[in-house]
């Protein structure tokens, strides 16, 4: 009966534990992802613009977070982008992606004024969140960009 007891306690410590494990949030981190999509996504020809647009285009203080790509189109006509940010703590990714949305927003009006032929795929641009990493996916592969963003989120 000891041994009974003793097992019974065993489980019910590893179901404790599995429980509080299985809710945790992974952040991917965007360097990563990149790499990721380069090799898994046909992409049109992107530009690290990382250095220059984080903090100027976006407003991003890269204090805020602890990595980012930000790839624009090569030959700015195109729609494409694709901006992920990993914060340093919730509150910051909450004001990143505040400014992501902001961004998207920007896009579509400017769209609307210039180049209605991105409508569509502004329109269908997604904004999401895997723990502390926030991303703007604007692109017509972005339902498999996103695949491999739940690959490895």
């Amino acid at each position: 009966m000891k041994k009974f007891g003793a097992w019974a306690l065993c489980l019910l410590a590893a179901l404790v534990m599995a429980g509080c494990g299985g809710g945790a949030e992974t952040s991917p981190d965007p360097q990563a992802v990149f790499s990721a999509l380069e090799e898994q996504v046909a992409l049109p020809e992107l530009v690290d613009m990382t250095d220059e647009y984080l903090e100027m285009g976006l407003g991003i203080d890269p204090a805020s977070c602890d990595s980012a790509v930000c790839y624009l189109p090569a030959d700015g006509t195109r729609p494409d982008e694709i901006i992920m940010v990993r914060a340093t703590d919730s509150g910051k990714a909450d004001d990143i992606r505040g400014k992501l949305e902001d961004r998207l927003a920007y896009k579509e009006k400017s769209a609307q004024l210039y180049l209605t032929e991105n409508m569509p795929v502004i329109q269908a641009g997604v904004i999401r969140q895997d723990g502390l990493t926030v991303s703007l996916i604007v692109s017509e592969q972005a339902e498999e960009i996103c695949g491999v963003l739940d690959a490895m989120s």
